[in-house]
């Protein structure tokens, strides 16, 4: 739980930082129960694409050709992305594909975890204080 909610935190200081904070959290507020159903249903039919194509997945740009096999009765509509990237990735690429960018998203939160424990000590450590710069510079936004 603890994970999810340093991920939403996380993307709602990317997302904010690029679409301004007041956008973000509006979007935020009129996102219903309903609208995170929808994008669920085919996230539970792709998982099952991972199971069957686990090492390699179905290929790259393969989600929508994959998925018509796989989608449930209760799923309508065409869909030609998961709405989940990680899923979609895990799906296209297999496990091989998708540890790298695993890889990626852990080496971040262990970053980010080791800054905020410099920020909240007085980053008293000089490499912590680079570490944090770092992270500042990679999640600002570009000027305009």
């Amino acid at each position: 739980m603890l994970l999810i909610a340093s991920l939403i935190a996380i993307d709602i200081a990317i997302v904010g930082s690029w679409f301004g904070v007041e956008k973000t959290a509006q979007r935020i507020e009129q996102t219903t129960v309903r609208d995170v159903e929808v994008r669920e249903d085919p996230t539970v039919y792709a998982l099952e694409m991972a199971r069957d194509y686990p090492l390699f997945g179905t290929g790259a740009g393969t989600f929508a050709t994959a998925f018509m096999r796989y989608r449930g009765p209760d799923i309508l509509d065409f869909y030609d992305h998961a709405h989940n990237d990680y899923t979609q990735f895990l799906v296209e690429t297999g496990a091989l594909g998708s540890a790298p960018v695993a890889l990626r998203c852990g080496a971040g939160l262990l970053a980010f975890g080791l800054a905020y424990g410099a920020a909240t000590a007085g980053l008293r450590h000089p490499e912590a204080r680079r570490l944090l710069g770092a992270l500042r510079r990679r999640t600002a936004a570009p000027d305009a």
